[in-house]
């Protein structure tokens, strides 16, 4: 006959099947794997994936970055979309009118996009809005590509930056549009800073 310790046992062995079984019912019925060499593996390369890098950006390009007040300096703006095929873009650029306004050039027409119908420019509050579409219809490589170029004339001493509107996955601001999707793919934006002396 059991004694009394030996039923301690029994009972602490049974509580503990019972919290097990319990814990593997929880588990599988929140849809948990159970853990396999497979599954392991698995979730260590999760852990390694590297973030895709913005790939999918808009640029600046001038050849200067100083200008003196009464000077023009042209900016050109470029995009890149490796693997990409492109069929739009719109524009909000920003800059500071009380440093900047447009020169004599003004907007000038893009060699990859076909047509450009919108041009608005508000000189009051520093924004231009450019829509181009039409693109070449070919697939991207590394390679600038050149969408449009601005062309200001400083007006005050001091240091201004050009910018873009740009809110990731937002289609009413500064977007980069692929053909086939016609999704906003753009990933970043660039900025220019000017120093006018």
């Amino acid at each position: 006959m059991a004694g009394k310790s030996d039923i301690t046992k029994i009972l602490i062995v049974v509580v503990i099947l019972i919290v097990l079984l319990t814990g593997i019912f929880v588990v599988r019925k929140r849809g948990a794997k159970p853990f396999s060499e497979e599954n392991i593996r698995t979730e260590t390369n999760k852990e390694e994936v590297i973030p895709k890098e913005n790939k999918n950006t808009i640029t600046f390009e001038s050849d200067t970055e100083t200008v003196t007040v009464g000077q023009e300096i042209e900016i050109n703006l470029n995009f890149r979309a490796p693997g990409k095929n492109i069929f739009g873009s719109d524009v909000v650029l920003l800059f500071d009118p009380e440093y900047l306004v447009l020169g004599e050039e003004g907007i000038g027409a893009s060699d990859f996009f076909a047509t450009m119908p919108r041009k608005d420019i508000d000189s009051e509050n520093g924004i231009i809005k450019v829509t181009a579409f039409d693109g070449l219809d070919e697939v991207l490589t590394e390679d600038d590509q050149p969408l449009f170029s601005v062309s200001f004339k400083a007006v005050k001493s001091g240091t201004t930056k050009v910018s873009l509107e740009y809110s990731k996955g937002e289609t009413n601001t500064t977007t980069l549009v692929e053909r086939q999707t016609s999704e906003n793919i753009l990933d970043s934006v660039d900025s220019l800073e000017i120093v006018i002396e």
